[in-house]
């Protein structure tokens, strides 16, 4: 840590803004294996994804500890203190990259929420479209229809319920 420990929390602050773009960027890869259909590729970008979140959690760690070098401000610990407590409190010099930094954490934690809600939804319409597959290949639990397929993979039921092809031909 150097001298100046107004200047660790901007660097702190700096790493942390650089991991939360990285995980916007890898929310957009997401989104877009999502829409083109690429299951595959998800497992990459969900490691890499895990990483970036782990490497988040230890850089707040790390501002804890950076903002406790800071000691008292305003009669409160600085630990206790938000970023924009500390932005207020902080000597005329940090009021200005603070607020940048601060901006910059809003803006690219704006734009996570947004990108995970637009992955989620697309994810819930990917699980419901499997699901309605799935309902496809099996019995109606109400009907007493058969599968479409047995167990065995083989074409199920009597033959009386409602086929996709005509076996006639």
């Amino acid at each position: 840590m150097a001298a100046n420990p107004w200047a660790d929390l901007r660097g702190v602050l700096q790493e942390q803004l650089a991991v939360l773009r990285d995980l916007v960027a890898v929310g957009e890869k997401m989104s877009e294996v999502l829409v083109q259909g690429r299951p595959e590729d998800l497992e990459t970008l969900v490691s890499g994804q895990q990483a970036l979140v782990w490497r988040l959690g230890r850089l707040e760690e790390k501002r804890a500890q950076v903002q406790s070098q800071l000691g008292t401000l305003d009669g409160r610990p600085a630990t206790e203190l938000t970023l924009s407590e500390l932005q207020a409190l902080a000597p005329e010099a940090e009021k200005a990259p603070l607020a940048e930094l601060s901006a910059g954490l809003a803006d690219a934690a704006a734009s996570l929420r947004e990108v995970n809600e637009r992955n989620r939804a697309l994810l819930q319409g990917a699980l419901a479209y499997t699901e309605f597959a799935l309902q496809l290949l099996r019995p109606d639990a109400g009907s007493g229809a058969a599968a479409t397929y047995s167990p065995q993979g083989r074409p199920g039921g009597t033959g009386s319920g409602p086929r996709l092809v005509d076996g006639r031909a």
